[in-house]
């Protein structure tokens, strides 16, 4: 439902890699009832890619804290965090507990990156060369999702080529 964003800031990250294949699990723990619908609220996805990196995806739709995106990543001369569910680096410290406000929606956590957003998609109607990111992004992450729904149906990894037949 969600995750086809996360696969293409793992693609960014891993620039000139393509996605080989992907295990995927998901279920509706958080509303059972719509688990014949197939909308389905917690999901984990493994993702292989050619040049050996793996990366790893989670989402579910119930951070009852507040919206919650992060990410790391990890490698041979570090890693490097992004993402945090507080709005600001206040936090309370008192008698029943440290608390922090958090955002409650997408558009709270990353209102400027919507705007950057809008403001880069009317950049590229207005001039004619290729946007960032390009189709082919697009098409690569969409690939990735496509294989995850097919792993969850059918509860096995999934080759990424299988999709483009």
């Amino acid at each position: 439902e969600t995750l086809i964003h996360d696969f293409d800031l793992l693609n960014f990250f891993n620039p000139g890699a393509r996605a080989t294949s992907v295990f995927a699990r998901a279920d509706a723990l958080v509303a059972p009832g719509h688990r014949d619908t197939g909308f389905l609220d917690t999901a984990s996805v493994s993702i292989r890619y050619d040049n050996g990196a793996m990366a790893v995806a989670e989402a579910n739709f119930s951070a009852l804290y507040g919206y919650d995106v992060r990410g790391e990543a990890f490698g041979s001369a570090g890693m490097v965090t992004a993402g945090d569910v507080r709005l600001t680096s206040m936090t309370a410290f008192l008698a029943n507990g440290v608390s922090a406000g958090t955002g409650r929606a997408d558009t709270e956590l990353m209102h400027s990156s919507y705007r950057d957003e809008f403001q880069a998609f009317a950049r590229a109607i207005a001039d004619p060369t290729e946007p960032v990111p390009t189709g082919e992004d697009n098409r690569r992450a969409l690939e990735i999702a496509l294989a995850c729904i097919r792993s969850v149906e059918e509860n096995r990894p999934v080759e990424v080529a299988e999709v483009n037949r």
